[in-house]
């Protein structure tokens, strides 16, 4: 596994508490500290994730307000933005997430398959706010998959 603890992470685009942007495998891996975006994409483990990831967890504390778009957009616990085709399993977040748009728990924006996930930091933004998953269909319409997760509705302040 691999890990990036306590560290401060900022930047606008793909920014995450251990990678950017993901297209392989990432398995038994954690982040800690803080992580903070003006546009899209950030997590506090992964800011886009078009791969796998598996038995992770993370407790940064992720942040996205301002930026190009007049707003953050798809700041999630673990992953941003979960791409079609992407997966998480076996993972969770306990850090808190606050931003302006697609803001969840665990994942802000999904299209991809989660399962056997959870997520109970505080969670809060502007639009599409969910303690699991900020969004989870695209303009096209295409539908996120979300299996056997959970989030907690009293440390995340959301039902």
């Amino acid at each position: 596994g691999c890990y990036a603890e306590g560290g401060s992470i900022s930047g606008n685009w793909f920014v995450g508490g251990l990678v950017g942007s993901n297209y392989g495998t990432i398995t038994n891996c954690y982040s800690t500290g803080t992580v903070s975006g003006t546009d899209w994409a950030v997590g506090g483990l992964v800011g886009y994730n078009g791969g796998t990831i598996s038995k992770c967890y993370c407790s940064s504390d992720v942040t996205g307000h301002g930026g190009e778009y007049e707003g953050s957009l798809g700041l999630g616990g673990l992953v941003g933005v979960l791409g079609w085709g992407a997966t998480i399993t076996n993972c969770y977040s306990t850090g808190s997430v606050s931003g302006d748009y697609w803001v969840g728990g665990l994942v802000g924006v999904c299209w991809g398959t989660i399962s056997d996930c959870y997520a109970n930091g505080s969670v809060s933004g502007d639009y599409w706010v969910g303690g699991l998953v900020g969004d989870n269909v695209n303009e096209w319409g295409n539908l996120g998959v979300t299996t056997t997760s959970f989030w907690d509705i009293e440390t995340s302040g959301q039902t």
